[in-house]
């Protein structure tokens, strides 16, 4: 291991002292030999989609559950707990085989150390002596989630099945993961907000007594978000779920799987929402509670729109509220028969006149395949417009070299003239939204109308690819093999760094215990009648851009605004990526109608590319804005 350190590192070296037509015939060939042989590519979903078919596997007891060893806080030695609850697994000469070609994997191909740098192989050097001496089943998994957990990548790997799958229960020191689809151990959606970590959905006849509003608080006197990480630290080995990719999201996924690690403790602390009152509850009442705990959690709180279930993954219907009509479409995941039902969903709303506007719910999408996404698309967009390319490691020797897969023409959303949406269109977003489901919520910025609410996504655009076990059935691994970034873009990759939510906005427990889904609330106030398309020659309520034509516009485009105060204006116009692209600055406008004509350039005098823009009035008495996109 140490050999093999030191080489990377003289390789490094030696690349960085190479005149570039040698480098460059140097990576050409380490790019061919690495890609000899393989047939996956970011267009081969298959590791995703096995991911997902597992996510209901079902859950076993476990071989050997210790409850005489019940925790004891800090002082409870959970090494001894975990080797006794699961026994010995493979030879030492096995586990080190595993643990030495994955780590080595990693090394020379995961994609996506651009945006978060870790030292893997110096982590793994601090277990390689351990698990050459033999380590029990459940301690050689737990190993292996430090060294995935360190990378911090949804998509990212290696576990043993037989622990991974077992039922927690008392006496087993499993610490669940955050979960997708069903929820089956706490009885209650927990979501995070002012107040902490609170219930927004609970069964019937809790064991608890939770309500909708409880705030979860953590265990035995001591808060969750320590607890977790000390358990983190522990090293319990990590099943029932896994961790979401962005800082915000990591956290996000560990809070609210705190119901669902009751088992580890003798006592649950609970703030209840109807008298502010703290419990401290005993957690045997979860043992055979009498009710099915199971639940499925989406962080969404929509009665009227039934949730989608495969094959389609898609289900869509109108809100009516007030004088206005707004079409919805609550969209889980990309496999099975989404691509028809989307499809069919989207080209509803587009033939439906009445409607004011659209919302399409993301918040729990698990991702899977996003070209599933274009037939629907394209009838919300009326132009082809290029979206994100894939990279892939071009040097095994260095993580931060990467080279794109030249496979952009297939993420191009393939706009129907014959369709359009022209009309606002409300995208909401949450910390499930992962994978395929961040991929095609980014996609969607690009159309001019829409604007996005909730919070920030888990932002793994990453595609992963299955790692091969060979003869160690009960093992299972994918890592991240490419990431993604703007076609348009080629330096730039996305994965870890923050989606750009138009609107920060997330579920209130107060309009929770009155069924009231708040992102859904500030989308419809969005769309409302105000938010229309405003006819030629009148106007809204304050200063306002009131049109940008064409749109999409290749390259000029005329941009329209109202001023309803005389004073100092200002038009700034911004790509997806929040930069500067183009400004208009006046010292004083006159009260009334003012057009812009943007000539498609730069503020350094270079042709903007192709894709969405955002344009802000910064007038007297508001800020406004408006998104278009530019195809050329």
């Amino acid at each position: 291991m140490l050999f093999r350190n030191l080489f990377r590192i003289h390789c490094n070296r030696l690349l960085l002292t190479l005149p570039l037509t040698v480098l460059m015939i140097i990576l050409i060939s380490t790019t061919t030999a690495l890609s000899a042989g393989e047939e996956n590519t970011p267009l081969d979903h298959s590791a995703e989609i096995e991911w997902i078919k597992a996510m209901d596997t079902p859950m076993h007891p476990a071989p050997n559950p210790r409850p005489d060893l019940q925790p004891t806080g800090r002082d409870t030695d959970w090494q001894a707990m975990i080797d006794a609850v699961w026994g010995s697994g493979r030879t030492a000469a096995e586990q080190t085989a595993i643990f030495q070609d994955f780590i080595t994997t990693l090394d020379t191909q995961y994609a996506l150390f651009r945006n978060r740098d870790v030292d893997l192989v110096g982590l793994a050097d601090l277990y390689l002596a351990e698990v050459q001496g033999g380590v029990s089943k459940g301690r050689f998994h737990a190993i292996m989630n430090k060294m995935c957990v360190a990378l911090q990548n949804g998509h990212t790997s290696l576990k043993n099945t037989d622990v991974y799958y077992t039922t927690p229960e008392p006496g087993v020191p499993l610490l669940i993961g955050h979960r997708y689809m069903n929820h089956p151990f706490f009885g209650a959606c927990l979501t995070t907000g002012d107040s902490g970590i609170f219930a927004y959905e609970v069964v019937e006849n809790h064991p608890l007594g939770l309500e909708v509003g409880d705030v979860i608080l953590g265990y035995d006197g001591q808060p969750w978000a320590e607890l977790y990480n000390e358990l983190l630290d522990a090293e319990l080995p990590i099943g029932g779920g896994g961790w979401l990719t962005s800082d915000a999201s990591f956290e996000y996924g560990w809070d609210t799987a705190a119901g669902s690690n009751w088992h580890l403790f003798e006592t649950i602390d609970i703030l209840k929402f109807s008298s502010g009152e703290v419990q401290h509850l005993p957690t045997s009442l979860m043992v055979d509670p009498g009710v099915d705990l199971s639940v499925t959690c989406t962080d969404q709180l929509n009665t009227e729109i039934p949730r989608p279930s495969n094959p389609e993954w898609t289900t869509w219907g109108v809100l009516e509220t007030g004088n206005s009509r707004v079409g919805f479409i609550w969209c889980d995941g990309w496999i099975d028969d989404v691509d028809a039902a989307f499809g069919q969903a989207c080209l509803e709303m587009v033939n439906n006149p009445d409607l004011d506007g659209l919302i399409i719910d993301f918040r729990s999408n698990f991702g899977g395949n996003m070209t599933l996404s274009n037939t629907g698309l394209s009838h919300l967009f009326n132009s082809t417009v290029s979206t994100v390319d894939f990279g892939v490691r071009a040097n095994p020797y260095n993580h931060w070299f990467m080279m794109r897969n030249g496979t952009s023409s297939y993420y191009d959303i393939p706009g129907n003239p014959a369709d359009y949406f022209d009309k606002p269109i409300a995208v909401l977003l949450g910390p499930k939204t992962i994978s395929s489901g961040d991929q095609v919520a980014y996609r969607m910025i690009y159309h001019p109308m829409v604007r996005t609410f909730g919070r920030q996504t888990s932002t793994s655009f990453d595609s992963p690819i299955q790692y091969p076990m060979g003869p160690y059935e009960e093992f299972t691994g994918r890592f991240s093999k490419y990431d993604a970034g703007p076609e348009d873009s080629p330096q730039d990759y996305l994965s870890y760094l923050g989606f750009p939510v138009d609107e920060e906005v997330w579920l209130d427990p107060v309009d929770c215990r009155n069924g009231i889904d708040t992102v859904i609330q500030a989308a419809l106030d969005w769309i409302g009648p105000s938010a229309s398309s405003v006819p030629e020659g009148l106007t809204v309520s304050g200063s306002n851009i009131t049109g940008i034509a064409p749109n999409p516009c290749n390259p000029r485009t005329v941009i329209k605004f109202q001023l309803d105060q005389a004073g100092p204006c200002r038009l700034d116009i911004f790509d997806v990526a929040g930069h500067l692209v183009g400004s208009r600055e006046w010292t004083s406008l006159d009260i009334g109608a003012h057009n812009y004509v943007w000539d498609g350039k730069t503020v350094s005098g270079r042709s903007a590319a192709s894709g969405a823009y955002m344009v802000r009035l910064t007038a007297p008495d508001k800020v406004t804005g408006s998104r278009f996109s530019l195809v050329r």
